[in-house]
């Protein structure tokens, strides 16, 4: 009876129904935002079990097997893909940097922006060819550094990322009794 004496004021009230799910929405996201780095893990973790979902029903309906069984078997199978794609991949794109490297690092760089720099200040007059060089340096210098920042950046969202196989196996496990309940 108490039960229903709580819910009668929700249900006949749906703008108080609506003004507490949107207050709950927005607290969440301003929680979230806190920690955006295990929000991606989270999102990322709901995407990667929206995607193994069919393949843990297929083992779990066609093969019978338990759910608990299945979900370890997709993430093996889904596992060793990447990693045979990996083995193949990553090779050919680790030779493909180090000639990029190679190419780059003999590149005559400072005569050639130079030069560059004269040939554009040849047919606009009033540009500076050296001013011109030291700026298009210093910007390429920015852009280095930032490509080092965000190889720092880098480091602690992988680590929220080792979250992710935890949370997805518990997304797939429970997913179907969260949705009932």
């Amino acid at each position: 009876m108490k039960n229903n004496f709580l819910r009668a004021p929700l249900q006949n009230r749906p703008v108080l129904k609506v003004s507490l799910l949107l207050a709950l929405i927005l607290l969440s996201l301003w929680i979230a935002t806190f920690f955006p780095k295990i929000v991606i893990a989270v999102i990322i973790s709901v995407l990667v079990s929206f995607v193994l979902r069919p393949f843990v029903k297929f083992f779990e309906f066609r093969w019978g097997m338990r759910r608990v069984v299945a979900i370890p078997i997709v993430f093996v199978l889904t596992g060793g893909l990447f990693a045979v794609v990996a083995v193949k991949v990553v090779p050919f794109l680790v030779d493909r940097v180090r000639g990029l490297y190679d190419r780059f690092s003999q590149f005559p760089f400072e005569s050639r922006l130079h030069q560059l720099a004269s040939d554009f200040a040849e047919d606009i007059p009033f540009v500076d060819p050296k001013a011109l060089a030291e700026k298009i340096q210093s910007l390429l210098t920015t852009a280095t550094q930032s490509v080092g920042g965000l190889l720092e950046d880098l480091v602690p969202l992988l680590i929220a990322l080792a979250i992710v196989p935890f949370l997805t196996f518990f997304i797939l496990y429970e997913g179907d009794r969260g949705l009932k309940k």
